[in-house]
């Protein structure tokens, strides 16, 4: 979890360094052109980027010009890859029936078998991760410690009830604008004059400034001290603090803001001004200049940048305070529109989809009319529904669910699946892996609308085959709550366990087949908070292979991880509908998934790299019969098509090895197409089960059509798909 948020760090320091550079040369360029104002402002466009993650994307922002193409692959284990010659698909063959997994989507989690493998565990970023948290805590400690302590000593200091300066700091507040009570505290421990509290803010000015500075001097200092507060400048100053203890990493963000704190002190010297009259000028800037002169041959006190503004630049303050002309502190319907005109810029990210992506789709009437932006369309009536991301089923049953916010610490979350979505209340069911183990240990946590007493409870097994699985069912107490346990036998030699309340109309289970110690079922289930509000789990799995793809919102979503413009047919001739679509980083018809050796077990390579490939689906009988079966992928960014090209040859992992398919060049529609013979997955040349790959190259993508060898009308589903893209 730490190290995503860290992730999501980099993310927000590398694009609001990028627009600190472009605010610096805005204001090189502008100069004595924009206000004093104006240029502190134009600096809380880069805090504003520091610290809000999510922005609208846009066509206008400045990110769209440099635009980098950043892949975060960072799994949490570093491994060496298999040999994957030696690696073996058994999953394809497997037909498993536990209750405990939904088998209607590849899990993509298949255990296979190799002892030559080796494993490199590095987590490195995890590592960077806990120093950066480190350093923003002690941070954000030292500063909350400095400010609690500086606050005490002003406050224990000798509170102002002089009827002099309190008349002075009456006309002051008069000046600025400002009805609420203001205290003065004065002392010895701060050598500056200072503002304290945000809420109930308090000036704090030295006892010698009030006993040795004439009337007219404590009046412009009081003057400058209450303009803090009428600006909000200690919102801000907070605002800036936190940024750095976020980005403390940054030189940049450390930059911006020294530079923030010296024009603030112009701006605040401007807003006097403005209140006062420019004709003030220079008896207001000789008292702030001769103070600053003072300040600067005496020993001066480490002071915190949430207290004291320090003033190296005094030669620009003095031109600012000389040349100053009233009315200039205003914003004009110029100044307005321009900070519009930034804000758009530097506000809004990159449009992921790029401009070339936007004219094809332009010029694509089938991807045209699914990718409608206005108005969301299912593409495909699908019972079950698979996500990496909790926040997809949101306002998808009619119930609100609540979800775990702690699981044992070995395990992480791996998907969500809707069951029952075609009867518009579907059973949420979402899946933990045990990070050690992610092909073996599992358990998986439901929430459905509760339309049954808890003691009438059964598991799925118990409601297909009844006498197929023995269940035993007790009702306890757990925390004041009545829980169902219930344990059932099909005979596997694995005990299922189901921990089964309800609460607030919604009936809840967890099901496992590890024995968890009492208590942690307890904690598991006092967690339940609703999935906006977990935040100790990351309950978006970015390393999963397959993204799936159901309507039209999340396609278009799709696209822009894609990087290209794939065609989509929902319907293709002989009646093949789609059933199945998803971005994914696997090829599954050329090649098996790439496999890694972690603690001995052998799982799926982690990788949250963009995921290249669209598969669609279009089955014609049984999904295990590859007679049947129609398989459509287009894949960007590989010269695949080149080598097999030049080879005749179409390569694909069978059985024990990679073998290699010897094809033969055909026209279809003036496009050369590779038609491969026919051959079987598995490498068994009397299997009746075979199938054709059919190749070509378009518009950038690699498009791969393997079609079961009885599937009629081969050829003219070719033609639709490419008159399509």
């Amino acid at each position: 979890m730490i190290t995503g948020i860290f992730i999501e760090v980099l993310k927000l320091t590398i694009g609001a360094s990028i627009v600190a550079l472009f605010v610096y040369l805005i204001k090189v360029i502008m100069g004595k052109k924009i206000s004093a104002r104006i240029h502190h402002a134009i600096w809380l466009l880069v805090l504003i980027r520091l610290l809000v993650p999510f922005l609208p994307e846009s066509n206008v922002s400045m990110l769209n010009i440099v635009k980098p193409t950043v892949v975060y692959n960072i799994p949490d284990i570093i491994v060496e890859q298999t040999n994957t010659s030696n690696v073996i698909d058994d999953k394809r063959r497997n037909k498993d029936n536990s209750e405990i997994i939904v088998n209607e989507t590849n899990t993509n989690y298949a255990l296979e078998v190799s002892k030559k493998d080796k494993v490199s565990k590095l987590p490195i970023l995890d590592i960077i991760s806990l120093v950066w948290l480190t350093g923003a805590i002690g941070i954000g400690l030292t500063i909350f410690l400095f400010t609690y302590a500086a606050r005490r000593k002003v406050l224990r200091s000798h509170k102002v009830d002089d009827k002099k300066i309190q008349s002075l700091l009456d006309t002051c507040k008069s000046a600025i604008g400002i009805k609420k009570d203001i205290k003065i505290y004065s002392g010895d421990y701060f050598k500056s004059p200072c503002v304290i509290g945000l809420v109930n803010p308090s000036i704090y000015c030295p006892s010698d400034i009030l006993n040795m500075y004439e009337q007219k001097d404590i009046y412009h200092i009081l003057l400058h001290e209450l303009a803090h507060i009428k600006r909000k400048d200690l919102l801000i100053n907070l605002i800036s603090v936190i940024a750095i203890s976020i980005h403390w990493f940054n030189p940049v963000v450390w930059m911006v803001t020294k530079a923030m704190k010296i024009d603030r002190e112009l701006a605040c010297d401007a807003y006097v001004l403005e209140a006062i009259g420019d004709e003030y000028s220079v008896p207001y800037g000789m008292t702030i200049i001769n103070f600053l002169q003072k300040l600067s041959s005496e020993r001066k006190e480490p002071y915190l940048l949430y207290f004291y503004e320090p003033n190296c630049q005094l030669e620009r303050r003095i031109m600012m305070l000389k040349n100053f002309k009233k009315g200039s502190y205003r914003l004009s319907v110029l100044t307005l529109t321009v900070a519009l005109v930034l804000s758009a810029i530097t506000l809004t990210n990159a449009n992921t989809i790029s401009e070339n992506v936007v004219n094809k789709m332009t010029n694509n009437t089938n991807i045209e009319k699914l990718l409608s932006f206005e108005e969301n369309k299912i593409l495909f009536d699908r019972n079950v529904r698979e996500y990496n991301d909790i926040n997809k089923i949101v306002g998808k049953s009619k119930f609100k669910p609540k979800v775990l916010n702690y699981i044992p610490e070995d395990f992480y979350f791996d998907k969500v699946v809707l069951v029952g979505f075609k009867k518009g209340d579907p059973s949420i069911r979402i899946y933990y892996r045990n990070k050690h183990k992610p092909s073996q240990e599992l358990f998986e946590f439901s929430a459905y609308s509760a339309n049954k007493p808890l003691n009438e409870f059964k598991t799925g097994l118990q409601k297909s085959q009844p006498d197929a699985v023995k269940v035993t069912k007790k009702l306890v107490d757990f925390n004041d709550t009545e829980i169902v346990i219930a344990e059932s036998d099909d005979n596997s030699g694995i005990i299922h366990t189901h921990y089964v309340w309800q609460h607030e109309g919604v009936e809840y289970y967890i099901l496992t087949d590890r024995k968890f110690d009492e208590q942690v079922i307890k904690n598991m289930m006092n967690s339940l908070v609703y999935p906006e509000e977990a935040k100790s789990i990351e309950y978006s799995n970015a390393y999963r292979d397959y993204n799936h793809i159901y309507e039209t919102v999340e396609l278009k979503e799709a696209i822009k991880e894609f990087s290209a413009v794939p065609n989509v047919v929902l319907e293709l001739p002989g009646n093949l509908k789609l059933t199945s679509l998803a971005t994914t980083r696997e090829n599954t018809i050329m090649y098996e998934p790439v496999y890694y050796i972690i603690n001995g077990v052998e799982t799926p390579a982690l990788t949250n790299s963009p995921r290249n490939i669209l598969q669609a689906k279009y089955p014609t009988g049984a999904t295990d019969d590859y007679r049947t079966r129609v398989v459509y992928e287009q894949i960007y960014g590989t010269d695949d098509y080149k080598d097999m090209k030049e080879t005749m040859k179409f390569p694909i992992l069978s059985g024990h090895e990679k073998v290699y398919i010897p094809m033969t060049e055909i026209n279809i529609n003036g496009i050369s197409v590779l038609k491969t013979d026919k051959y079987n997955l598995y490498g068994d040349v009397e299997a009746i089960e075979k199938e054709v790959a059919y190749v070509w190259k378009k518009d950038g993508l690699l498009c791969i059509l393997a079609v079961g060898d009885i599937v009629p009308n081969q050829e003219e589903i070719i033609k639709t798909l490419m008159k399509s893209q």
